[in-house]
């Protein structure tokens, strides 16, 4: 018989183990995607240069100038060899669930090819840990075994808060 996750049990407010996250997305890790999915590269140069951004939080307003054209720039290294993976696109902790035994499960995806990289960096920023921000993503990062330089494009990618992963300041 499956587990029942129930709805509203997600990860906001509660501290995750990196771990844990690593265990969740890591079959995300190395999956084609389909070639019909829309590229992680495009969804944010459009949230990067749109004058107005409609699925924002509430109270949340797009960032300054400045950050959303040093984010542009990292988005364009990153974009330079594109691993072309299913990619969840918005791995924050109102995606992800709970279940039995604390297992997650992602809920939730925007449906991108794109980098896991981008992903753990979002789940490094917006999941509660023991750890700083920046550790956190480094050490995620480790554990998903992204190399090296995409690694560090991941932890600089969650200095540019509210731009690409929207981090919420700890």
């Amino acid at each position: 018989m499956a587990a029942r996750i129930l709805p509203g049990y997600t990860l906001k407010n509660r501290l995750v183990p990196i771990e844990y996250l690593a265990a969740a997305l890591r079959p995300l890790r190395d999956q084609p995607a389909p070639a019909h999915l829309p590229t992680l590269t495009d969804w944010l140069s459009m949230r990067l240069t749109a004058t107005e951004v409609v699925d924002m939080p509430s109270g949340r307003t797009t960032a300054p100038e400045a950050e959303r054209q040093h984010a542009a720039a990292l988005l364009s290294e990153l974009a330079e060899q594109p691993p072309q993976m299913i990619c969840h696109g918005d791995t924050s902790s109102k995606n992800i669930l709970m279940g039995p035994a604390g297992k997650l499960y992602l809920i939730d995806p925007r449906d991108l090819s794109g980098d896991i990289a981008y992903d753990v960096a979002v789940a490094a920023c917006k999941t509660k840990g023991t750890e700083p921000i920046d550790t956190r993503a480094v050490e995620l990062a480790k554990l998903m075994a992204i190399d090296g330089e995409r690694r560090y494009l991941a932890h600089d990618r969650q200095n540019c808060r509210g731009v690409i992963a929207q981090c919420p300041g700890q």
